[in-house]
């Protein structure tokens, strides 16, 4: 079975300014954007995150995000939590690279609706808990066509 379920979604990024900036939400400047979320049952645990103005990708596990949408989730380089405000609740994406030898990282806040809504999508194509059965059928599919060619 391969399915794909793709959405763009209305994004702020946040940037923390100097204290001599001029920026009047506390120190944060925040710039509006669109991440394309992509989910493909090839690879049913991870979401890609598509930042399409800067033209870079991040693998995300659905899993994470499902948790980071109702309770603070992730302690790696994935950070993920909810907040009520005004007008409706948002998710903050918190990304630190790996690679990174300072405190970088970036932040980005979605909608908690819009976010569920996706993930909602991607249940309907790959149920959460039964990963494990389809990447085991592809396996098991493999490992088939790998024995039938030794057949000679």
């Amino acid at each position: 079975m391969n399915g794909r379920h793709e959405e763009t979604l209305l994004a702020s990024h946040h940037q923390l300014q100097a204290a001599n900036s001029r920026v009047k939400n506390g120190g944060v400047d925040s710039t509006p954007m669109t991440i394309g979320l992509s989910y493909c049952t090839a690879a049913p645990y991870a979401v890609e995150l598509h930042f399409l103005a800067a033209g870079i990708s991040w693998t995300v596990a659905r899993d994470l995000l499902i948790a980071g949408a109702h309770d603070d989730s992730g302690d790696g380089d994935v950070h993920v939590s909810t907040h009520a405000v005004s007008g409706g609740d948002v998710t903050i994406l918190t990304l630190s690279p790996r690679t990174a030898t300072t405190a970088q990282f970036a932040e980005f806040s979605i909608s908690t609706h819009e976010l569920i809504s996706f993930l909602a999508a991607t249940e309907e194509l790959v149920p959460l808990g039964s990963e494990s059965e389809l990447v085991q059928a592809d396996l098991d599919a493999l490992i088939h066509d790998s024995l039938a060619g030794t057949d000679s």
